[in-house]
């Protein structure tokens, strides 16, 4: 039985995929599973070249649907949540981690009473880089939007507390499952936030509480203007003509020109950057 792991659906990611893995890996995640949704880069070679891709599940969406991400994740409870006692969602611009342990074993031990633990985003921005600049993503975008906004975020579970039946094949169909939304999950415990307020489940998407202390989720949405063309071009994996615009929209070009010029200077996961470097071999 592993005591945490990670899942995600990529796409496109060769870039940043092995420093994302690896930031995780540092912090103690002890298995990770990656389906990987119409890609056609190397991101499926960066990631079997990491030091410790035995610890690395890696499935394909083999349809063409766009429209994928909740199929994935509720096939990822039903075929490894027996294997893990948490269980992150999360994508591949999102990079977890306590704000003072280096361990994040060390900070769910706090919440074993609970059926998750809901992180706020820290939204960062892209420094005004309009080229992909060498290096680690941490230590190139270390400015972020004030944290007096941030309601939207990403979960960890316990699978056993996630309540059923999971989920249908569809983002608009929410009521009666308990995986709302990539983002929010009903569990039989309550999920709750880091200072212990249980979440609210008004909304699918966001919650009506924000807490930054302990563990964070650092949410890289705008890196330099070259990644965000190619976001732009790839789509959302949620990206679908029934659903509502802003989906649809996320990756608006005219999107990343003001809404990454973020005013805060927080380098905090730099920390990270000496032992995810030691583990690549940079």
């Amino acid at each position: 039985m592993n005591y945490l792991t990670l899942a995600s659906m990529v796409r496109n990611e060769e870039h940043y995929v092995q420093e994302w893995l690896t930031l995780h890996y540092v912090q103690g995640f002890e298995q990770f599973v990656i389906v990987l949704h119409k890609c056609d880069d190397k991101t499926e070679e960066r990631i079997r070249a990491l030091p410790f891709a035995d610890k690395i599940h890696i499935h394909k969406v083999v349809s063409d649907t766009q429209r994928a991400q909740m199929s994935a994740f509720v096939w990822i409870a039903e075929h490894y949540g027996y294997t893990t006692e948490w269980l992150l969602f999360c994508d591949s611009d999102e990079y977890i981690c306590g704000t003072e342990s280096d361990d994040f074993r060390e900070v769910l031990a706090n919440y074993e009473d609970f059926g998750g633990l809901f992180l706020n985003w820290s939204e960062y921005g892209h420094n005004g880089e309009r080229e992909r600049p060498p290096g680690l993503c941490i230590e190139n975008y270390v400015r972020r939007q004030p944290h007096d906004w941030a309601f939207m975020g990403k979960s960890l579970v316990k699978p056993r507390e996630l309540l059923r039946p999971y989920a249908p094949a569809s983002c608009n169909d929410k009521l009666g499952y308990s995986f709302l939304s990539p983002h929010m999950f009903k569990t039989a415990k309550p999920t709750v936030h880091t200072d212990y307020t249980p979440i609210s489940y008004r909304y699918f998407w966001h919650v009506e509480h924000k807490c930054h202390e302990i563990a964070r989720c650092n949410h890289y949405l705008f890196r330099s203007w070259e990644d965000w063309q190619i976001k732009h071009h790839r789509g959302n994996c949620n990206d679908d003509a029934s659903l509502d615009k802003g989906l649809q929209d996320c990756y608006a070009l005219a999107k990343w020109e003001h809404g990454g010029n973020h005013s805060v200077l927080d380098t905090s996961v730099v920390r990270f950057a000496g032992k995810v470097r030691e583990v690549l071999g940079r």
